[in-house]
């Protein structure tokens, strides 16, 4: 998985160094989070939810406990794949999607993960944490600091009390979201005066 998302910036050390799911991943390298997870969740248990999922196509709770496992496992063709198998109303669960996006950028379809990520934005725009990473995208992947700045001031005028009332299970990560698309609106401001 972190050899995937390497390819992805090829010789951008830079970009490297501050996309955080790269680090966030060469964090779960480092430690051996990942040979752990696999033990964890066996093929057996892979095969269980394939099971469960093709009993109930629509149960989007099912769907999520299987992304987010393959998730974990870093499958992320295997993310691809579930996803691109489920039902239409999968577009509605903004955790199916980002996963899936995320999944995309670290196979190395940048392209399509950044049209996943402005649909779940247009779509869901309170969802912070798919518009900030909508953001990243433009920033430190593709070098557009012009769409980049308009993504993340999008962030700016996002009311906390409707974010938190809409995903209060990622209330928590919100200020930081905030936080984080501020000093980047503020690094490239200045950087264009």
């Amino acid at each position: 998985m972190l050899g995937r998302l390497k390819k992805t910036y090829r010789l951008d050390d830079e970009g490297m160094k501050k996309d955080q799911t790269v680090q966030q991943f060469a964090r779960l390298a480092a430690t051996l989070i990942a040979p752990r997870t696999n033990a964890n969740f066996s093929m057996k248990t892979v095969v269980k939810f394939r099971e469960q999922i093709a009993a109930k196509p629509d149960d989007q709770a099912l769907q999520l406990q299987y992304l987010t496992l393959m998730y974990q496992r870093q499958d992320t063709e295997g993310v691809v794949r579930a996803f691109d198998g489920f039902p239409a109303g999968k577009w509605q669960n903004e955790m199916l999607v980002y996963y899936y996006g995320n999944s995309q950028q670290q196979n190395g379809d940048v392209d399509d993960a950044i049209a996943t990520f402005e649909r779940l934005s247009r779509e869901n725009p309170e969802f912070a944490l798919g518009v900030f990473r909508l953001a990243q995208m433009y920033d430190i992947l593709k070098r557009d600091t012009r769409r980049a700045l308009e993504v993340y001031r999008r962030i700016l005028v996002l009311s906390e009390a409707g974010v938190n009332a809409r995903y209060p299970a990622y209330s928590r990560y919100f200020q930081d979201i905030k936080k984080n698309a501020k000093q980047r609106v503020d690094e490239i401001e200045r950087s264009v005066r």
